[in-house]
């Protein structure tokens, strides 16, 4: 039987992760990891355990520079330059401790400790080569990292009166990727350098689905598969370059799921530390985080009762851990400060008697800026349905309405929408509502006997669930987590035995949502390449005038930061007083808000006077 063929069986193994039959040992301690198998999977399972090394490394990194950067806070005193690389050698040393405790070669530590130290480096080196042209990521995001660096401490002073246009952003949202981005600004004093999270995050992911894949399959041409298309998220895809945070929550979001589903079959400490670092990083990257956060924590605990209750003792105290350090503590503020403050934790989304909220008839900012206007009104199982179907676009911004599309049935000219951050209709990609289809079908193929259909219906049910909980779910940024739906069903389909066609199927919907990433990314890329390159001419035109006038419009903190990094001498005036200003390079194609600046004529001394 050749490897391909051995996918049914072992993808089977993964979906049902039974135990075997009672015998006379003592149950196995719910930390300690499987004995490495003999033979030919040896190979295969070190790569596992290295690939759950670096992951763990990532995630400790993020984890550990946040609790750094709170605990400064907490004592008063300011961020040390030199916390974000402690905190990376800190990581090192704890991946490394606990691989040496499941087993893992001196060769493999190393190479696992490399890894991770190199994927860090990486990640800024590439967060340094784009700037942030995000919406958000200009208005508020680096404009609270700039406020903490400039002295504000969230956790001593958690209300302290900010520029009104930010303040309820500032004071009530979460703050993890701040705290990280801060630690990496005091290191660097380059504040675009500072959003390498991003791209930690998408290789924490990554690694952390390629060793939970290996764990079950042991074919490494088919785990590198599964865990490319579990990472390579188009939300995920489109933000790397951004202060943005909605596809860092994809990406931690992955990694939980990736080390909760890992953890049934490796229950050691690697997958453990890196289920309880991705909940904290995923409570703490945005509010709804928590609350998808409790949705798998229910659908694992569904599982563990009725199938594994051999590890209902250790799932219970890993996600009472996870929850307890990532809201109580580490999540002090905005979750304790929100209760405190304003009556609830949730707050500004969900309100209070005293402070009304954003769930008060009228109030919510998405419903009345960012719909499509067409889709007002409707529930939301319509919302979703019309977003996953309809044409790639950025409506209301660019016409009022949406449109339908049917599947494959795209534009060359539409894939230009996806230039912009969080697509506003068909955000996962012009190719996801064929994926969607074969899903559906994958999905009902898998309910026949000698398939754990149940547990493949659990898991879709629960993204399912999830992603209809909130008013927004129609918006892709918002719900990373249904690319997960297309992935469980690829998954299914592999587990299908005997059924070839599905397997097959399974493949194709595999290489269908790479596809659909690629485009996606290539579009996205080609132009965050221009605009980067674009504007470090501008910056060199506007260095070489002795004063400019810019009209900094909503992003004054980041621009202007941004023009003082480059050397610009600059006046904020609003409005220009000039006939013919330029537009800076600021925001993505159909954004409103560009900053423009006045400039003096290039004077040719050929030219007579």
């Amino acid at each position: 039987m050749n490897r391909l063929q051995a996918i049914p069986r072992t993808v089977t193994a993964m979906l049902a992760s039974r135990p075997s039959a009672p015998g006379p040992e003592a149950p196995r301690p719910c930390t300690e990891a499987p004995d490495v198998p003999a033979g030919p999977a040896t190979e295969d399972a070190r790569a596992a355990l290295v690939s759950w090394t670096i992951a763990a490394i990532l995630v400790a990194f993020l984890c550990v520079t946040h609790a750094g950067v709170l605990a400064c806070f907490a004592l008063g005193a300011t961020v040390p330059n030199w916390l974000a690389p402690a905190a990376l050698l800190g990581a090192v040393g704890v991946g490394a401790l606990l691989a040496r405790h499941e087993g893992l070669p001196l060769r493999g530590r190393i190479g696992a400790a490399a890894g991770g130290i190199g994927v860090v480096g990486l990640a800024v080196v590439l967060a340094a080569w784009f700037f942030d042209f995000g919406w958000d990521g200009q208005w508020y995001h680096q404009n609270a990292v700039l406020q903490m660096a400039r002295g504000w401490n969230p956790v001593r002073d958690p209300l302290k009166p900010l520029p009104d246009d930010v303040a309820t952003w500032l004071h009530h949202y979460s703050k993890g990727p701040w705290y990280v981005a801060l630690a990496l600004y005091e290191t660097t004093q380059q504040i675009e350098w500072a959003k390498a999270a991003t791209w930690v995050a998408l290789g924490a992911s990554f690694f952390a689905a390629l060793a939970a894949s290996l764990e079950f399959t042991r074919n490494r041409a088919a785990a590198l598969g599964i865990a490319a298309v579990f990472a390579l998220n188009p939300v995920v895809v489109c933000e790397l370059p951004t202060y943005l945070v909605d596809g860092l929550l994809g990406s931690h979001l992955a990694c939980f799921v990736a080390a909760v589903a890992g953890g049934f079959r490796r229950p050691g400490w690697l997958a453990r530390l890196v289920a309880i670092g991705a909940a904290i990083l995923c409570i703490n990257t945005k509010q709804t985080g928590l609350v998808y956060v409790c949705f798998v924590i229910a659908a694992a605990g569904l599982y563990t009762l009725f199938s594994r209750r051999d590890q209902l003792r250790c799932l219970a105290a890993t996600h009472a851990s996870a929850l307890l350090l990532g809201t109580g503590l580490l999540g002090f503020n905005p979750y304790v400060t929100n209760a405190l403050h304003r009556g609830n934790p949730f707050y500004p989304w969900l309100g209070s008697a005293a402070y009304p909220g954003f769930d008060r008839p009228g109030n919510d900012p998405t419903d009345r800026y960012d719909m499509p206007r067409n889709l007002a009104g409707r529930n939301r199982v319509y919302r979703v349905a019309y977003s996953v179907f309809g044409r790639p676009g950025n409506q209301p911004l660019s016409t009022p309405n949406a449109e339908l599309m049917a599947p494959l049935d795209f534009r060359w000219q539409d894939l230009l929408a996806y230039r912009a951050h969080g697509l506003r209709v068909a955000g996962f990609g012009p190719l996801f509502s064929a994926a969607m289809l074969l899903s559906i079908g994958l999905l009902a193929a898998s309910i026949r006997p000698g398939v754990p259909w149940r547990v493949v219906w659990l898991g879709a049910g629960t993204i399912i669930a999830s992603v209809l909980v909130g008013m927004h779910g129609w918006w892709a940024r918002y719900v990373p987590q249904l690319w997960l739906l297309p992935v469980t069903a690829v998954v299914a389909g592999l587990a299908l035995p005997v059924r070839r066609w599905a397997r097959w199927t399974a493949i194709a919907l595999g290489a269908l949502l790479l596809l659909n990433t690629a485009l996606v990314g290539i579009v996205h890329f080609h132009w965050e390449i221009e605009a980067s390159r674009t504007l470090t001419r501008q910056l060199a035109l506007l260095r070489a005038q002795p004063s400019v006038k810019v009209d900094l419009r909503y992003f004054g903190v980041a621009y202007g930061e941004r023009l003082r990094r480059a050397g610009v001498r600059f006046q904020e005036k609003r409005p220009l007083d000039c006939p013919d200003p330029i537009e800076l390079m600021s925001v993505a194609p159909g954004y409103p808000g560009a900053v423009r600046a006045c400039i003096l004529p290039t004077h040719d001394p050929a030219a007579p006077p």
